[in-house]
């Protein structure tokens, strides 16, 4: 992008013809070297000038919206057009402070994005914040990805996947069982009703089906969670009936009906 200046070549022009002048002067000895210095700052400050109208890409990429339209009038720090860079990207999420230390530079990510869910991208971690955000108590991380095809484009949203640790035996429960209460993760578990459990007839006299269960919540602490699953390292146990949904109208000792699950 070329920024016309004609005041400026005229100033240029002028400030170049007077120091080739004092040059002239300086080499015969009719003025001092401080002199000369003064006039050739002239002509550097209009020169620099002049190579500022000039505006050059600083990295590759492709052109955005453009701004302005030729003749247009601009000014310091007038946006002239958008240069976007595709290939690298870099990603930025944040995570919960109590995961930093899950995460390394040089780390493997997998990304993917709404635009094409069964298409994964490889990215590697290169910058881990050092300070915590104190209003979000988040880390900022930030990953290259080389986006070869270019399909992924600046500010798209993308899910972003570590691995952390593997294990070849967890036990897991659906993330939307999981509730948070004042920094504390829960579940709440449907505890068998002895005295109805055990009878055959689990009708009132008037066909209602009685209530089997009562629902008890139990403070967990969490591990590994991959997409909908989060393992859970203590508070249950394998086999215990956990609730997963409903939990708006769920509460401590909340009689419930077992029904059967529907695929």
């Amino acid at each position: 992008m070329k920024i016309k200046g004609e005041d400026v070549d005229a100033d240029l022009a002028k400030a170049r013809s007077d120091y080739e002048a004092y040059k002239s002067l300086y080499e015969q000895g009719a003025i001092s070297k401080q002199e000369l210095i003064t006039y050739e700052t002239q002509m550097r400050k209009y020169q620099s000038q002049k190579d500022n109208l000039m505006i050059r890409a600083i990295s590759s990429g492709m052109i955005g919206a453009v701004h302005v339209d030729p003749g247009d009038y601009v000014t310091l720090g007038s946006p002239i057009m958008d240069l976007v860079k595709n290939y690298p990207l870099k990603v930025s999420f944040t995570i919960p402070e109590r995961l930093v230390t899950k995460i390394n530079l040089g780390q493997s990510l997998e990304l993917n994005s709404d635009a094409n869910p069964q298409k994964t991208y490889n990215a590697k971690i290169d910058f881990i914040a050092p300070r915590v955000d104190p209003q979000t108590r988040t880390i900022l991380v930030r990953a290259i990805l080389s986006n070869p095809d270019q399909f992924l484009k600046a500010n798209q949203y993308v899910r972003v996947k570590a691995t952390t640790r593997t294990e070849d035996s967890a036990l897991v429960v659906r993330e939307t069982a999981i509730y948070l209460d004042q920094g504390q993760e829960f579940l709440y578990l449907a505890i068998p009703m002895k005295d109805i459990a055990d009878r055959k007839d689990k009708k009132d006299p008037m066909g209602n089906p009685l209530p089997t269960h009562l629902a008890r919540r139990v403070p967990i602490k969490t591990g590994l969670r991959e997409q909908g699953k989060v393992q859970v390292i203590e508070g249950i146990q394998e086999g215990d009936n956990v609730i997963y949904a409903g939990l708006h109208s769920i509460y401590p000792s909340a009689q419930l009906v077992k029904i059967e699950e529907q695929d």
